[in-house]
């Protein structure tokens, strides 16, 4: 992958996050993923995506709806991430 700081330069109005999705992105669909990586990737993303998931409900259980807010967010992005892999798989 292409180093942040080297990206950086070329994105003044994009937020880390959104540029490494960018290159996540473009590396998949150019294929300079191999499948086995891609099927790593895709088992780590859904077993993070599980432990997310867990959070919310303990979040929701003892009444943190912020902390809950938050892992919804990142929840949703996961699950972005490997929708994605998933339809790309070689």
């Amino acid at each position: 992958m292409t180093s942040i700081s080297a990206l950086s330069s070329h994105h003044h109005h994009t937020s880390p996050l959104q540029r490494l999705q960018d290159e996540l992105q473009t590396e998949v669909s150019s294929g300079a993923i191999s499948s086995s990586d891609q099927s790593a990737l895709s088992s780590a993303l859904a077993a993070f995506g599980a432990s997310v998931r867990g959070a919310i409900d303990h979040s929701d259980e003892i009444g943190d709806k912020d902390t809950a807010d938050i892992f919804t967010e990142i929840s949703r992005g996961v699950d972005k991430y490997l929708w994605f892999l998933e339809a790309h798989r070689g």
